[in-house]
């Protein structure tokens, strides 16, 4: 009986310590993604203050392909996928003002954009302690 309990027990600390490093693999890459994404924005945000829509187009597109990228953070809800959703019409509208030289545009664009972030990042929080 003894021996059961003591290989039921390694089997549960050994599966506890892959759930953490899988747990700690997923922070890092998402850290990684949120921290490429905060690098796009500074980059839009240098495209719509210079007026430079070829910066601020590159850094449109960049910010589209890394909200369609499988790194990108998911969770299983409808308010985060709400909240995707909103990212990419914001990201989508942002590419089409500097595609269109339309500085009111990209900039309304960027400032829903950023919006849309910081939203988000009030809502994943709970999510994670939910999970927890």
């Amino acid at each position: 009986m003894n021996k059961r309990l003591l290989i039921l027990a390694i089997g549960a600390l050994a599966v506890a310590g892959w759930i953490g490093i899988a747990a700690a693999q997923s922070s890092r890459a998402t850290r990684e993604v949120m921290r490429t994404k905060l690098d796009h924005s500074q980059k839009a945000l240098e495209g719509v203050t210079a007026g430079d829509f070829e910066t601020l187009l590159a850094a449109a597109r960049k910010l589209k392909a890394l909200g369609n990228a499988p790194d990108w953070p998911n969770f299983d809800s409808p308010e985060y996928q709400e909240h995707k959703a909103n990212f990419r019409r914001s990201v989508n509208a942002l590419e089409r003002g500097a595609a269109e030289a339309n500085l009111d545009s990209a900039t309304l664009a960027y400032v829903r954009m950023t919006m849309n972030c910081v939203e988000c990042h009030r809502f994943v929080p709970g999510k994670k302690l939910a999970a927890l």
